[in-house]
């Protein structure tokens, strides 16, 4: 791969990194010289004796065999790092090859004259590929999970061949899960080996899974035929077209915006959007890009739902949208081949979710002293009445999925409204509170903003409080100065997540005071948000409470009302709650919105 950097005099080696945008495909090659000979010899001699695999260790010829051991060995391995969350791949280092002893030009399989023979290893035909499955199965996941969301949306799906020694495996990665052939010896199937490495070469952008359905790539600036051109870095150029208000507009996408980091999932990804037709009142559009389950309804139908019933004004407004039936699904493809007839008993089709919405400003960039307290009301109040107004929970309250819209009054006053985003991940519910639509089998949202109720039981039907203390974890994050605990939350199973959380509620509203002076210290120029942030707490300390009270009291009696804890955790008693210390912050925090 050639890059722009020059290198040093004399040296072959590149000294500049490579990117996951200019991969094709992942093959990992780790073996010595003593291991490959030894393999090669016994595959040689298994020839020649006409032996078999499937009778390769009932042969008692082979234990007498004797292998060579190689003069060197060349231990250093030639592979990419593991995932580190970066798109930047520190640059491959070959390994030099080991000068040989001047004695020594002969094929060291072939020699004759040998002064010391190694005794003959014990032979396993189906050696692991690494030393754990938990082992092999995590280096997968990690190129896995880079090559899908370091790339920029330019990857639909990628190939990658893990070798050990002579044992090879080859995968297939999409958003939607991973498929691996069974392990084999490449040396002694060498046919297979090489014909599935044919096949692979033969593939176009397509099948490599540089296409992304749904979207035409800009036409080429060169005459390089297209199979000729490198993996694109990102979708910007690519376009669409879609109807508005009864016209074809073409949708033209631009910079990256947001893409989803994750192994499996909805793979979303957003970008500037660019239209042929001007959209009014709305300087700048984006288009979001996903895929979501068949079975779920769409993200854009949840949308005019909500703004119908009154909460619009807290959403981003949809311009333009694709029509399911005709979007790609990915049961299209190795999916539908791997469940024929629809046999979607165990995998469930994702389908292509495409948007065009208004952009608003990420909140994180317009959050002040002076705004938060109004913005954090609104939110608690959209909450509420997507809850009971248009009958849905958002279910994924996290810092990304927050914006801000500034507004400017007759008289030039500023006016911050709240922005809620990405809601499908939304439940529905009818007028009796039931949900509506397949139930997931794991609940949703952002792992260091769930709540803990969440965390620890799935069985748990979601509520309207569960949002509510979402929003504590968020609030919390944008007061905070350090962000450490919460990444390390990312990365954490949900148990141990779970037994954090329990720690910060367990020890109390004096705790929880140490720990905004420890590991939650609050930014200076937020720290007159102290009083609100346990205000907040206390709310929720209020129905823990009351829950505790009726268990003892009413042991196994189902008339407590757990969507709010006896009533104690309630959109009317938070906004009192915070209202009473506002005096407090009007005197710490001039220009109080």
């Amino acid at each position: 791969m050639q890059t722009d950097e020059k290198t040093d005099e004399g040296d072959p080696y590149p000294t500049s990194g490579i990117k996951w945008t200019d991969l094709f495909s992942i093959f990992e090659f780790k073996t010595s010289h003593d291991r490959i000979y030894r393999d090669m010899a016994v595959s040689e001699w298994c020839r020649r004796q006409n032996i078999t695999e499937d009778n390769l260790m009932s042969e008692k010829k082979l234990k007498d065999l004797p292998l060579p051991k190689a003069e060197s060995s060349n231990k250093a391995l030639v592979s990419l790092p593991p995932c580190g969350g970066s798109q930047d791949i520190p640059r491959l280092q070959p390994a030099r090859p080991p000068k040989r002893p001047a004695a020594s030009h002969a094929d060291p399989i072939i020699t004759k004259k040998r002064r010391t023979q190694s005794p003959a290893p014990q032979i396993e035909p189906n050696t692991p590929l690494f030393e754990t499955p938990a082992k092999y199965e995590t280096k997968m996941a990690s190129y896995a999970a880079e090559m899908l969301s370091s790339t920029n949306g330019t990857r639909s799906h990628f190939f990658q061949c893990l070798i050990e020694g002579d044992i090879a495996r080859f995968h297939y990665s999409d958003p939607t899960g991973i498929v691996w052939s069974t392990q084999f010896s490449w040396i002694r199937n060498l046919e297979k080996f090489a014909a599935i490495l044919l096949a692979i070469a033969y593939c176009d952008h397509e099948r490599l899974g540089m296409t992304v359905p749904g979207l035409t790539p800009p036409e080429p600036k060169t005459s390089i035929p297209k199979s000729l051109s490198i993996p694109p870095v990102s979708l910007k150029g690519y376009y669409l077209d879609m109807d508005y208000n009864g016209t074809t507009a073409r949708v033209t996408l631009s910079e990256p915006i947001y893409i989803q980091y994750s192994l499996v999932g909805r793979d979303t990804c957003i970008y500037e959007a660019l239209t042929s037709v001007p959209i009014s009142g709305c300087p700048e559009l984006v288009i979001k890009i996903s895929m979501q389950f068949h079975t779920r309804e769409p993200e854009v139908e949840l949308l005019l739902k909500a703004r119908a019933a009154g909460v619009g004004d807290h959403l981003p407004e949809p311009h333009m949208w694709s029509t399911r039936g005709q979007q790609w699904c990915s049961s299209k493809g190795v999916w539908g081949v791997l469940y024929p007839n629809n046999a979607m008993t165990e995998y469930k089709s994702r389908i292509q979710d495409i948007i065009v919405l208004t952009r608003h400003k990420p909140l994180e960039k317009a959050l002040t002293p002076q705004n938060m307290y109004s913005l954090f009301n609104q939110l608690f109040g959209v909450l509420h009445h997507l809850r009971y107004d248009a009958l849905m929970l958002h279910c994924d309250i996290s810092p990304n999925n927050l914006m801000c819209e500034v507004l400017t009054e007759a008289d030039g006053t500023e006016v911050f409204m709240l922005i809620l985003i990405d809601i499908d991940l939304a439940i529905s519910f009818d007028k009796d509170g039931n949900p509506t639509g397949e139930k997931s089998k794991h609940h949703t949202g952002t792992l260091p903003f769930m709540a803990i109720d969440l965390l620890e039981n799935t069985e748990c039907t979601r509520c309207l409080r569960h949002d509510f203390e979402s929003v504590f974890y968020v609030a919390l994050w944008f007061l905070i100065k350090s962000k450490d605990t919460f990444t390390r939350w990312e990365s954490l199973e949900r148990n141990q997540v779970h037994d954090a959380k329990c720690v910060l509620w367990g020890s109390g509203k004096r705790g929880l005071r140490q720990s905004i002076y420890g590991e939650f210290q609050l930014a200076d120029s937020f720290s007159a948000y102290e009083p609100w942030i346990l205000r907040m707490w206390e709310v929720f300390d209020d129905g823990n409470k009351a829950y505790i009270a009726n268990y003892i009291a009413n042991y196994k009696k189902t008339n407590f009302d757990m969507e709010t804890l006896g009533g104690q955790v309630t959109h009317a008693n938070m906004k009192a709650a915070l209202e009473s210390i506002r005096h407090e912050l009007e005197a710490a925090i001039p220009g109080l919105l």
